[in-house]
């Protein structure tokens, strides 16, 4: 019997960042459905009408449009439902970090830029915010 896959939102609106990502969750668990999308507002509009809550989103904070800063204050403001929201930005700010937890994020990421580095940092992700991966 197969199990049902686990749903997790990407938001990211780097296409070579979300492909790292997008292959990182592929070699880890096929139980896993990763539902990329580019950019906030195609996230808010999805959850509004998403019939089941993902298990968690993975968020960027730099995009085009409504950022990763935005995009987590209407989640947590609209109350959509509560999962973890993993922030995974290129900014090493503490500014970023700190402005990211005062506004409902769950834990913060650095982005790696290689394969390997981001398969292990998803590995570690999955692993401190999921019960079930293998």
């Amino acid at each position: 019997m197969k199990t049902q896959q686990q749903e997790i939102l990407l938001i990211e609106d780097n296409e070579l960042d979300a492909h790292l990502v997008e292959l990182s969750f592929s070699s880890i668990d096929e139980n896993l459905k990763l539902t990329w999308m580019d950019n906030g507002e195609k996230c808010l509009e999805y959850l509004r009408v998403a019939p089941h809550p993902p298990k968690m989103i993975i968020l960027d904070l730099k995009m085009p449009g409504m950022d990763g800063f935005d995009t987590l204050e209407l989640i947590r403001k609209e109350n959509l439902k509560k999962f973890p929201i993993i922030i995974f930005s290129g900014s090493n700010l503490s500014e970023d970090s700190l402005r990211a937890y005062q506004l409902g994020a769950d834990d913060f990421f650095q982005k790696p830029y290689d394969f390997l580095e981001t398969k292990v940092m998803i590995h570690a992700i999955l692993n401190k915010w999921m019960v079930s991966i293998a």
